[in-house]
């Protein structure tokens, strides 16, 4: 009973609307797969290209382009009549607020208008639901369209490297532009409708959810520019090699190997040409400047000379020739697609009348095209320095070859003769390249210092250290001339603004973090090394380290320069300012290290004396003599030292005399003195702690080889003559003479100062201890017995007197 309301009869004229429509959607499902089946066709040839280099240019089918450039130009046509002409006059005001969205919901799955729909033939249900589908699928094939055509052009900018020198009458540019052209119209569709319209999306298509933009010149020259980049990095790279190695011949070419050989295998031709150029003169005068003396700066002057008349005229060419490469699709712009360079961009020429470039629109497009590339280029102009090219390749050559041509580019930056659009990418080569310096120099240096490490060895020289130490040594020169070189030249007070902004702080950050880690890495090593070296006594090695490497690390590390950044609290850039705190972090880390590097030999002298100490008490356990020799009694007294003397101080005393004899006086002075001590010290503990018993003759047997010690310093040939005597008057050596003399004593008995050497009689008065000590000179008037704290548990070790009937020391029996 619904029938005369719902199922309405459809006019011819919509008929032709839903057959136009289906047309419409079956065409543009064949152009979505050529376009398809282009981009695949990229791809594919870009994987082949890479194997066949010929085939880079010619990797665009140029007869399906223009079939689907055609074919594109027919459909949006279509698009275009069906929204304007053919729609019928009951479905205008449906499909002008349903049938396209604005550019910015493109990239949106669906649109949905809730708006009521006017008129009364309109409210018939069937017809709703045509108009809403076929809306619906149309704007889907729109949509699909729009974004295969985007990527079609990107994809045929970014794959073909020289699009512009192609054959074909430039039919690739044509074609390209008039897509760009069609994408903008398809673009502009949904500009014309309703702008509101509420929109949802999907993500199942990532890309989707971003609007897509026009094609335009910036577009498309930003898209050429960045996909060029890399075959002009290439070219620039090769320019500044070809440059650079006539005038640098140490630099070593790599071979098949790997190996580095020299450059003897050039041909004559070859060898003439490179003595040819650098004999010619920079220029040709009338008349000749006077003959001065040629010196290192004269050498100098002659190589940026040479530099200037090479480099300048091979950057300027590469210029060129992208300038030129840019005029070329100006040139096609002008004639396949002008309104893409505005209104006032394509004017007629006066000559033949055809369409040409305005000389404004000209100038802007290519300095933008420059500016563009050679950003580019300068963002991985160092991988194909290093690691791109089809030579050989410069990250496999010793970091100093890297470091020299480093300094060049730096130089030939500094010179003035790169034009201004280069430099920028000149300048990221060299700082790249000094990053690259600074990782493989370090990691190379330091990983030899660390395997070296695992085995301790040293020359014969002692004053050149060890192998290990000499390696930490090199690592700290290099970081440090490398901080240094990132260091200002003058004041940091007398730098302007713009200077202090421009300081490589990025470049120096890292080497000032490897420089901290290297210097608490050889505190860390040599610590480590001295504590195990000491603790077997290899005193030599031990003091090689502690005293000559370290000495070495810290002679390197003055010429370091820490310049205090205090003007860059003002700046307005928030890099600079977090680069300038991070960088003055590790320098207040690095002054730290340094401080602790400085304090470590006196740190492993310490505990050299509780090895010390150890060493000294176990040699004693084995070569002194047993207790009942002390008890010995003999009327004759003591001439000679007891054999064990010697065998004690040559192992304990000799050999410090001997690791120390190549270092500073004060030193030797400092470290003899300090283990005599130790080692008299625990030559009294011994006995102390032995509780050994001294007859009247072991007490003098004991004086005996106390004194002996100076005479042992006096056998002692390589001991500078201030050392043994320095040792001789040391304050230990009075105390053990002290307990040997107060073995000789009785209990109570008092000790008597003694009186200073008499000018006359070359003696004292004290015929107990004479001149006060046996090796004082004469100069002390306190005795020797003086210098013994606890006097009384010394007395308790003699052996006591067996007289009388009242025991020992009675006063009625002693006489």
């Amino acid at each position: 009973m619904f029938e005369g309301e719902w199922l309405e009869v459809e006019s011819e004229k919509t008929q032709i609307f839903y057959h136009d429509c289906q047309d419409l959607h079956y065409h543009s499902v064949l152009l979505s797969g050529k376009l398809r089946d282009i981009l695949l066709s990229l791809h594919r040839n870009a994987l082949k290209g890479s194997q066949n280099k010929e085939a880079e240019n010619e990797i665009v089918d140029l007869e399906n382009l223009s079939y689907t450039t055609d074919a594109m130009q027919s459909v949006v046509e279509s698009f275009k009549s069906l929204s304007l002409h053919e729609m019928p006059s009951d479905m205008k005001s449906v499909m002008h607020t349903t049938s396209s969205v604005d550019s910015s919901s493109l990239g949106s799955y669906k649109a949905v208008n809730t708006a009521p729909i006017p008129g009364k033939k309109d409210k018939s249900p069937l017809f709703r639901f045509k108009t809403s589908w076929w809306r619906d699928i149309l704007w889907k094939d729109r949509l699909t369209l729009a974004y295969l055509t985007y990527h079609t052009v990107t994809e045929i900018l970014t794959r073909c490297n020289k699009i512009a020198e192609q054959n074909h009458n430039h039919c690739t540019l044509e074609n390209l532009f008039r897509l760009s052209s069609l994408y903008n119209e398809v673009l502009a569709l949904g500009a014309q409708d309703n702008k509101g319209v509420a929109t949802f999306c999907r993500n199942t298509c990532p890309i989707l959810q971003h609007p897509l933009r026009k094609l335009s010149v910036t577009k498309i020259i930003q898209v050429l520019a960045q996909s060029h980049a890399e075959n002009c990095c290439h070219s620039l790279v090769n320019s500044l090699l070809d440059i650079y190695k006539p005038t640098d011949t140490h630099i070593s070419v790599m071979d098949c190997n790997g190996m580095t050989t020299p450059d003897n295998s050039n041909s004559s031709i070859e060898i003439y040409e490179a003595l040819t150029q650098h004999m010619t003169p920079p220029c040709v005068t009338s008349e000749l400047p006077p003959v001065e003396r040629v010196g290192a700066v004269g050498m100098k002057e002659i190589a940026t000379l040479q530099t200037r008349r090479t480099c300048s005229p091979e950057l300027e060419r590469l210029l060129v020739e992208e300038e030129a490469h840019v005029s070329v699709l100006l040139s096609v712009a002008a004639h396949s697609a002008p309104h893409l360079l505005g209104s006032g961009g394509v004017k007629p020429s006066r000559t033949s009348g055809m369409p040409r470039v305005s000389k404004q629109v000209r100038t802007k497009v290519i300095e933008y095209y420059q500016q563009v590339l050679w950003g580019e280029v300068g963002a991985f102009s160092e991988h194909v320095l290093l690691w791109w090219r089809d030579g050989p390749l410069i990250g496999t050559l010793p970091p100093e070859s890297c470091q020299l041509l480093c300094e060049w580019l730096r130089s030939v930056v500094s010179s003035g003769v790169v034009p201004e659009l280069v430099v920028p990418a000149v300048h990221s080569l060299a700082d790249g390249l000094g990053c690259h310096v600074t990782t493989t120099l370090w990691d190379q240096l330091f990983r030899q210092t660390l395997v070296q490490g695992h085995k301790f060895a040293y020359s014969a020289d002692k004053e050149k250290g060890s192998v290990c130490g000499r390696l930490f040594a090199d690592l700290l020169h290099q970081l440090v001339s490398l901080s240094n070189a990132c260091e200002p030249m003058v004041p940091i007070d007398l730098l302007p603004t713009q200077a202090l902004e421009d300081l490589p702080l990025v470049e120096q950050i890292p080497v000032l973090h490897r420089l901290d880690h290297s210097v608490h890495t050889a505190r860390l090593w040599a610590a480590n090394t001295a504590r195990h070296l000491v603790n077997a006594w290899s005193v030599d090695a031990f003091f090689v380290i502690t005293q000559t490497d370290i000495s070495l690390c810290l002679t390197e590390l003055q010429m370091l320069k820490l310049t205090d950044h205090k003007g860059f609290s003002e700046m307005h850039s928030e890099h600079v300012m977090v680069c300038a705190k991070m960088r003055s972090k590790l320098t207040s880390e690095i002054r730290d290290n340094i401080r602790k590097l400085k304090l470590l030999p006196d740190e492993c002298i310490q505990g050299m004396a509780t090895v010390c100490r150890t060493i000294s008490l176990a040699n004693l356990h084995m070569c002194f003599p047993k207790p009942h020799y002390w008890r010995h009694s003999s009327g004759a007294p003591p001439k000679p030292a007891s054999p064990y003397v010697q065998e004690y101080l040559d192992r304990v005393l000799r050999p410090v005399l001997m690791a120390v004899s190549s270092l500073p006086t004060p030193v030797q002075q400092n470290i003899g003195t300090t283990v005599l001590r130790l080692l008299c010290e625990a030559w009294l503990d011994h006995i102390y702690m032995h509780r050994i018993k001294f007859s009247e003759w072991g007490a003098l047997q004991l004086l005996v080889d106390f004194g002996s010690v100076p005479d042992w310093l006096e056998g002692c040939p390589w001991l500078q003559t201030e050392v043994r005597n320095h040792l001789a008057h040391s304050e230990v050596l009075r105390r053990c003479e002290g307990v040997g003399r107060l073995l000789l004593r009785h209990p109570g008995e008092p000790i008597a100062m003694v009186s200073p050497i008499s000018a006359s009689k070359g003696k004292t008065e004290d015929k107990d201890s004479p001149r006060g000590s046996i090796h004082s000179g004469g100069l002390d008037t306190m005795p020797a017995e003086m210098f013994v704290p606890n006097q009384e548990q010394w007395l308790e070790l003699r052996v006591p007197k067996r007289k009388g009937l009242c025991g020992a020391y009675s006063q009625c029996c002693s006489s």
